[in-house]
């Protein structure tokens, strides 16, 4: 005897059900940005060209516990543990690729604002923890006399020297960032010197 059986058949189809109650909240703006509610107040956004794909998900919201970014993410149909986010969905890249939120916005998922990235690349444009420096990469040493510019690249931090203001070390890191980086890089806003 082999199928589904009677109690597998039930789970699916509430599982349908819910999918497309929880679907029909969507909307569309006037720019063809399809707005999906998740939740807790998150609304993920999307391509009106990827709403059909999108549909066949339950998608919640999915809070990253070390960056904090809020992701949309759903369960697999057929599978108790394994899921995938919204952004997959949407940009399909080779597994060896991830896909990069251009503004750090993990529930923007809009096309313009999507690209494959390496993992390497992905990192160097999240968003930085507050430190006791006012600059990406840049770090205070002897007491704030002096400044150590690093940048963290394939997860190695590299050492770009020591500086006699925060001002010089980001500025390091802003040309390191560009050359390993690229079109990735997040570079430090600089403020005017006296």
């Amino acid at each position: 005897m082999s199928g589904t059986s009677a109690g597998g058949r039930k789970i699916a189809f509430k599982h349908a059900e819910r999918r497309k109650q929880k679907n029909c909240c969507w909307t569309t703006d006037e720019n063809g940005i399809v707005h999906i509610p998740l939740g807790h107040g998150y609304v993920a956004l999307i391509d009106k060209q990827d709403e059909i794909e999108a549909k066949k998900y339950l998608w919640r919201s999915l809070i990253t516990p070390r960056s904090k970014t809020v992701y949309a993410s759903a369960h697999l149909p057929g599978t108790r543990a394994s899921t995938i986010k919204l952004h997959q969905v949407v940009l399909r890249v080779d597994s060896s690729m991830q896909v990069d939120h251009k503004n750090g916005d993990g529930l923007n998922c809009v096309r313009s604002n999507l690209r494959p990235a390496t993992g390497s690349q992905n990192c160097s444009n999240r968003l930085s923890r507050a430190t006791l420096s006012p600059y990406r990469g840049v770090i205070p040493k002897n007491n704030c006399e002096r400044w150590e510019a690093y940048i963290k690249v394939d997860q190695k931090r590299k050492y770009l020297g020591l500086f006699t203001s925060a001002e010089d070390a980001a500025l390091a890191y802003n040309n390191a960032a560009l050359l390993y980086f690229g079109e990735f890089a997040v570079l430090n806003e600089i403020a005017e010197m006296p």
